[in-house]
């Protein structure tokens, strides 16, 4: 073998320790890559539970607004009704006092 062929040899195979090198080093990045891909998946699923509870919590609460706001309306119309018959109750009350304040005339 000649020293050229030699010297060919040698510069290849430092060419090939530095590729592999390469190509170890870019696996080591491609699995951090990887391990933080899995990191930020995690933590938007999180972060989707998060929101699919709140959205839960918003619609119950809505729900339950909704049922507070159909009681009071009920309880508004009660209270309507309860101050017409007070009106007449006190009306009629007043057409008593005056028929016997008539009547003791």
């Amino acid at each position: 073998m000649s020293h050229l062929e030699e010297s060919r040899i040698l510069n290849l195979s430092s060419q090939q320790r530095d590729l592999i090198n390469q190509l170890e080093k870019l696996q080591i990045q491609l699995n951090e890559e990887k391990e933080e891909l899995r990191e930020l998946e995690v933590a938007k699923i999180r972060k989707n539970t998060e929101y699919e509870n709140v959205r839960k919590d918003v619609v119950r609460e809505q729900s339950e607004l909704e049922r507070i706001q159909k009681e009071k309306e009920q309880v508004e119309l009660e209270l309507t009704h309860l101050r017409q018959e007070r009106d007449i109750t006190k009306s009629q009350w007043d057409s008593f006092q005056s028929k016997i304040k008539d009547l003791e005339k």
